[in-house]
């Protein structure tokens, strides 16, 4: 599903690439909608927090502890609410690539 075909809800890429190249470096939900309530949390392996935040303009970029996180895939979860529509929670995964 794009981004674009849908028109409402919630859509996060399969992969991204935090090379400072300027394209893809976040991992970031698309939002479309106006949100009442939102967080998006990234995950490793082991299912520790490794990102969160409330903010929609905001996303991952491939760092933990100040230090670039591991090429692989990481889990996301997001838990949102569109004025007009019930509390939604969305789960999947992402590549972090470089």
């Amino acid at each position: 599903m794009n981004a674009p075909d849908c028109g409402w809800g919630v859509y996060v890429p399969g992969a991204f690439s935090p090379d400072n190249d300027g394209k893809n470096d976040v991992l970031r939900p698309v939002v479309l909608g106006s949100v009442k309530k939102y967080v998006f949390t990234v995950f490793d392996r082991w299912g520790t927090i490794i990102y969160q935040t409330n903010q929609t303009d905001q996303g991952w970029d491939g760092m933990y502890k100040n230090q670039p996180a591991n090429i692989g895939a990481y889990v996301w979860m997001c838990e949102y609410e569109l004025k007009g529509d019930e509390p939604k929670i969305i789960r999947g995964a992402a590549t972090l690539l470089r």
